[in-house]
This record gives structure tokens, C-alpha cells and sequence, in this order.
């Protein structure tokens, strides 16, 4: 690896989305982080006190060659999607914290360099090194110093990665496709639901963010039953399968013949649709609870579905209850 890790200032048009590109992305004080480096061979991500940054290469939306249509709500790329929400699904619920990523938008850095080893920890440390050395520099622009006045002076909020299923990581983002892009939206609402929910103004919309990863998850539901070799699954398929998968094996009992995620249908449809069948609203009905509630339940129902297992906390849950 190199010993230093430069910057490139001028990466702009068609160069900027090469897929060949190491791609920075720095994340903001608001979120909450694992401490250290987390590594994979097509991005890591790093956080201590002072900075918290991802780098990635592959392709970005645009250049994936998948026809996907414009959109200007692409900016968190597929490999740097794949990458947290590899670290979401070890999250222990309910004990442990949650990852709550808070990347900033369009304030990449491009690396200029072709070959880094993303599975060493060390690159993490030259790369944050390169990073502070574009502070007070006079070759780079006032725009991004005035991001730097912004960024810098914060305490950085962190756990310990022993609070994380760390043993797990890596199958999960082995088994991450994201050429899946139910999956990959799905994930990209909750990384957004958590942005949202750390201002108590955007309650409503950070309950909506979950609501999209709600409907993404359903979909995804309907196709694993379809693959299990169930003709035309419906919500109520769904829901037996969330209750026989989940709820029955942790004792819960009562949660049969319900449709997916019942309770929260017509919450729902009122808060996206102001004049609807349930009348007229003029706010969501919606509480901060509900989007704390699927915050923590829908990342291990698309852990079970992206793996075909259990993650190791619901594993530990099941055993204490048949113990008992």
C-alpha cells in the first residue's frame, strides 16, 4: 500500500462516476457509529472521535449499465449501500444500539489512486490522513473548506463493535446482491429513516422512509414464498410467514391469519394519502414509536431474507425461549 493517499481535486464529469474510482464519502456527527474499521474488499468504513468516512469502488447507478431511469436520489452508491447495510443486520435488537449512518450528501472525494487494499484497517488511517491534509489547504476550493468549518469540531458518537453480531458481517455482505434493487431500496429507506428521525421535526417523513422499506420488504416476502413454490402469495401468506418465522418461535402467540404488518396499514395509507377511503388528514396519524418499531424489525426479517437464516440475537432469543 501506498504510504500516503492522494486526493484528486479536479475528478468532475464522466470521470467522477468512473466505476474505477475509490470513492469518500464522509458521514456527519448527527448519526451514531461502531467505532474502528470495518473492512471489505470493495469498500470500508471507518469512525473514531474526530471523522467518519466510507470508501467504495464499483459503480454508481448511472453507470451500472442497468437502464434505471434518472433519478437525482441516487446518491448512495451500490457498493456503499451493500457495505452498511452489512453492519445494519448485525445489529443485536432489541438490547443492543443501532447503527444510525448519516453520510452527507455530494461531498465525495474522488482517490486518485488504482489499487488500495480495502481489507486492511491501516488504509482507513492513510485515508483519514490525506482527508485533514485538504484543510486549510489553499489549493483546494473555498467550497470545500467552508464544508471543513462545517464538518470539523464535533464529537463523534460511537459504540463498541463488540455490541454488533460482528461474526456475521461478512456473510452478510457476501450474500448482498445489488443488482437486487428491491433489497437495495429497501435499505437505502432505512439509512434515510434514521437521517430523518434524528430531527423530531421529520417524524413524518422518517416514518414514510420506513414505510417504503415496509412495501420493499413485502415484495420481497411475496418472492421468497413464490420460491418456496407458493402460487400467487398474498399480504395474508406474508403474514403467516412473518408469524411462523419470527413472532411463533419467540412465543408469541395471536399473531396468526394477519396480513403483513397489519397494524400499520391504514396509518399507512392516511399518511400518504391525505384524502383517502379512511377520510381526510390533516396530519399523519403516525407516532414516533411506529417508525422505532419498524426501524428495529425490519432488518432482521431482510437479514433472514438475504442469508436464510436467523441472525445470531433472534438465535439466542429462540433458546432462551424453548429453555424456559
Amino acid at each position: 500500500m501506498n504510504k500516503s493517499i492522494k486526493l484528486n481535486r479536479k475528478a468532475a464529469g464522466r470521470d467522477y462516476y468512473a466505476p474505477t474510482n475509490y470513492r469518500v464519502k464522509l458521514f456527519s456527527h448527527v448519526g451514531i457509529y461502531p467505532i474502528g474499521a470495518f473492512c471489505t474488499p470493495t469498500g470500508l468504513f471507518y469512525a473514531d472521535d474526530d471523522i467518519a468516512f466510507a470508501v467504495t469502488i464499483g459503480p454508481t447507478w448511472s453507470s451500472s449499465g442497468s437502464h434505471l431511469p434518472y433519478s437525482e436520489a441516487d446518491w448512495l452508491q451500490p457498493q456503499l449501500v451493500r457495505l452498511l447495510a452489512s453492519l445494519i443486520f448485525t445489529e443485536q435488537f432489541p438490547e443492543g444500539p443501532r447503527c444510525r449512518f448519516y453520510p452527507h450528501v455530494y461531498n465525495d472525494f474522488i482517490l486518485n489512486e488504482k489499487d488500495l487494499d480495502l481489507l486492511n484497517p491501516r488504509t482507513a488511517t492513510a485515508i483519514k490522513k490525506s482527508l485533514l491534509g485538504t484543510v486549510n489547504n489553499r489549493l483546494w476550493t473555498r467550497q470545500r473548506e467552508q464544508f471543513w468549518d462545517m464538518y470539523l469540531g464535533h464529537r463523534f458518537n460511537l459504540f463498541d463493535r463488540s455490541e454488533l453480531s460482528m461474526e456475521m458481517q461478512q456473510k452478510y455482505w457476501e450474500a448482498l446482491d445489488t443488482e437486487n434493487f428491491v433489497m437495495m431500496r429497501a435499505i437505502q429507506a432505512l439509512i434515510k429513516s434514521d437521517m430523518l428521525a434524528a430531527h423530531h421535526e421529520f417524524v413524518e417523513e422518517a416514518t414514510i422512509a420506513t414505510f417504503i422499506a415496509l412495501d420493499a420488504s413485502f415484495e420481497l416476502v411475496l418472492r421468497h414464498l413464490k420460491n418456496c413454490g407458493k402460487t400467487n402469495p398474498n399480504a395474508l401468506d406474508a403474514g403467516n410467514w412473518l408469524y411462523e418465522t419470527f413472532d411463533k418461535p419467540l412465543g408469541v402467540h395471536g399473531g396468526k391469519d394477519f396480513k403483513y404488518f397489519e397494524e400499520f396499514y391504514e396509518q399507512r395509507i392516511q399518511t400518504i394519502h391525505p384524502g383517502s377511503r379512511y377520510g381526510d388528514m390533516p396530519v399523519a396519524p403516525i407516532s414516533s414509536d411506529d417508525q422505532i418499531h419498524l426501524r428495529q424489525s425490519l432488518p432482521g426479517v431482510l437479514a433472514f431474507l438475504v442469508l436464510g437464516e436467523h441472525a445470531p440475537y433472534f438465535r439466542k432469543l429462540f433458546a432462551s425461549i424453548s429453555s424456559a
